[in-house]
């Protein structure tokens, strides 16, 4: 962390430490406390202190992780005179809305702290010199024994984690990595939150729905770079990539002007009908996929739209769980595509040329008033984009879509 966020990190426990008019010595120690943990000078202190005098506004980060971290000490230090006022539990309440965390999160986060709040209030006996301690040392300060064995740091502790048949679960090991506190933080979070020890270290895991894949990759986000993690699919251990494979084009998709837009394919002037780049099906006059299919006479070609649908699902199948992926509108655009083509003037199609012969093309005799030509057709182009706006259009009132600003697609 660097000394800025410091700064502001101590600044907005300050802020929160005075909400009740009164800084006793047991907030003062739990601030010094936090000061070493997240590694800031007593002069960065010092500031942070000053810059709270009169504010009474809590700025959040831009990492979700660093905003968890600290409104956990936040609270910690509510906590340290034993209640929470209503001044601080408001303005907990407005910083937890300005990071987007539930109730139920709010409620996990509240119940961990008082824990840990009461971990710090005990004390102990070190039992090489009988030195009363804290009972959160690991080591006493006296005689440099190692507490990590005592009796007053046992708990019983699982041997194993139960990984539910439902939803995704990420498992994942205690680590040197920079970010695993980071990521131990966000997992903390998760209401189905295990953790267990194996061959001496701990590992952890936490289950999330469909539903919650927002959830998930906010913990995905801090398990880069680690060795020892997993994913399982409904209690089924799988690839990283099989579930996570959306990811870069997700991120490039929260990065883009217009995020929606993105997904047709607009940003790059290339459209798609079905509402994910990726099916790498794009409504272009040499795309193969108006090839899937074969002529019923000259002037008709039927589509095969079994063959058309297997392609897509097997080029989605990728990013079968980004969070903007939308297996429906698939579905309601491919039940709209036309059965066939009917090729004459001034239609919306036209013959895709060949002039070489390939399977199941047609030989076609071009004649006008100066020379003849003989080309073979293997399917069809689009001509235009009129019948892809009207595909898009009736896709996105079927699904309900209402970020899409439809007149892009007129462009």
């Amino acid at each position: 962390m660097q000394k800025s966020d410091q700064e502001k990190y101590l600044s907005n426990i300050s802020i929160i430490s005075r909400l009740d008019g009164v800084l006793n010595s047991k907030e003062e120690d739990v601030i010094e406390k936090i000061r070493s943990e997240i590694g800031a000078t007593k002069s960065i202190l010092n500031q942070a202190i000053k810059n709270a005098q009169g504010e009474n506004e809590i700025i959040p980060f831009q990492r979700f992780s660093d905003n968890i971290r600290n409104l956990e000490d936040m609270i910690l230090v509510a906590l340290a005179d034993g209640e929470l006022s209503e001044n601080e539990k408001r303005s907990i309440a407005i910083f937890a809305k300005k990071i987007h965390l539930t109730q139920e999160q709010i409620s996990i986060i509240l119940q961990e702290t008082k824990k840990r709040c009461q971990t710090l209030s005990e004390e102990m006996k070190c039992q090489q010199c009988n030195q009363t301690i804290s009972s959160s040392s690991k080591f006493c300060p006296s005689c440099g024994a190692s507490l990590l064995g005592s009796p007053a740091k046992q708990n019983e502790t699982k041997l194993a984690l139960e990984i539910p048949s439902w939803g995704l679960t990420v498992e994942f090991c205690e680590s040197s990595s920079a970010t695993f506190e980071d990521a131990l933080r966000v997992a903390k979070l998760c209401p189905t939150f295990q953790e267990c020890l194996r061959s001496k270290k701990k590992w952890y895991c936490a289950t999330y729905s469909d539903e919650k894949i927002l959830d998930l990759l906010k913990l995905v986000e801090n398990l880069k770079g680690m060795r020892n993690r997993r994913i399982y699919v409904k209690g089924e251990s799988v690839q990283w990539d099989e579930v996570f494979g959306f990811l870069w084009c997700f991120q490039r998709r929260q990065q883009a002007y217009k995020p929606e837009e993105y997904c047709f394919g607009l940003d790059e002037k290339r459209l798609n009908i079905w509402s994910c780049k990726q099916a790498n099906m794009d409504w272009t006059e040499w795309a193969d996929w108006f090839s899937y299919g074969k002529f019923k006479n000259e002037n008709c070609f039927v589509f095969d739209k079994k063959r058309i649908m297997h392609e897509l699902k097997t080029n989605l199948y990728q990013i079968k769980f980004c969070p903007c992926f939308r297996g429906k509108f698939v579905e309601v655009v491919m039940s709209l595509f036309p059965e066939e083509a009917k090729i004459s003037s001034n239609t919306l199609w036209d013959y895709k040329e060949d002039y070489q012969q390939t399977p199941g093309a047609m030989k076609l005799v071009k004649k006008d008033d100066y020379y003849t030509e003989e080309v073979y057709v293997n399917g069809v182009k689009p001509v235009g984009f009129d019948l892809a706006k009207k595909l898009i259009e009736k896709g996105i009132k079927s699904c309900g879509i209402k970020q899409l600003d439809y007149r892009a697609l007129e462009e």
